[in-house]
């Protein structure tokens, strides 16, 4: 079925109809959909697959390192909220036009931000926007009898796996390397905080800009596209890939 698009033009006649920090807060917003958008899409391209093996290994850390990216999005993403929403006082307008379904998912995060140990957080700081020594002297020393790492060589360009450094960084994530809490971790991130920030920052930009369109949602345009796209299930990104380069050892 071919993937519909209506495109909607933003002119500068319309923008200047906002205020500097409405404007602010728009293009934030849309940048924030977008990034989650796309590395929501990323996660579900990256499937483990099979028995234990390299490519079920580089699969998992794969995801890992999305999800950490993620964690860290949603946590700079709330701390954006924070100055140019709440702060702006644009909050107390906007969250009134914001449909049921919307306030809902806004209340949950604010809830979940509440929180006074909150794991984003700790991702964000410890293991993805900066490299912590001490969080990683910690680690190992913490982890000195683990059974076994492991690193995988290969002789094309970007296809070295170093397996043992990300599965360090789990152990810091989760409590053990098990399916159980991983999975618990790619639930809490990907199905939970990603879908409800991503409708809170849709329906905060509908409340900022739908004041131009009306119901051109609904109408057929002239300018409207249909796309041929692949299913979500025929799409992978694989870690190991032929380059066609020269091979190196």
């Amino acid at each position: 079925m071919p993937l519909k698009l209506k495109i909607l033009k933003i002119d500068s006649t319309m923008l200047s109809q906002l205020s500097p920090s409405e404007r602010l807060l728009l293009f934030q917003l849309g940048r924030l959909a977008n990034d989650l958008n796309s590395l929501s899409k990323f996660f579900i391209f990256v499937q483990p697959s099979g028995p234990s093996s390299p490519e079920q290994r580089a699969a998992g850390f794969q995801r890992l390192m999305l999800t950490r990216l993620t964690a860290a999005k949603l946590w700079e993403g709330w701390m954006m909220l924070q100055a140019n929403f709440f702060a702006a006082k644009l909050s107390r307008g906007l969250e009134l036009r914001m449909v049921e379904e919307a306030s809902s998912a806004l209340s949950d995060l604010k809830k979940y931000f509440g929180q006074p140990d909150n794991l984003l957080k700790r991702i964000r700081d410890k293991f993805e926007f900066h490299y912590d020594s001490e969080t990683l002297k910690a680690l190992l020393e913490e982890h000195e009898n683990y059974p076994e790492f492991y690193m995988y060589l290969a002789t094309s360009s970007g296809n070295a796996l170093y397996a043992f450094s990300d599965e360090l960084a789990v152990l810091g994530l989760v409590d053990g390397v098990d399916a159980e809490a991983i999975n618990a971790l790619y639930a809490e991130i990907f199905m939970n905080l990603t879908p409800k920030f991503v409708l809170v920052s849709e329906h905060l930009m509908i409340g900022l800009v739908g004041q131009w369109w009306g119901d051109l949602l609904n109408r057929r345009d002239p300018e409207d596209l249909e796309l041929t796209v692949p299913s979500v299930n025929d799409v992978r990104v694989p870690f190991f890939i032929e380059r066609g380069d020269t091979e190196r050892v």
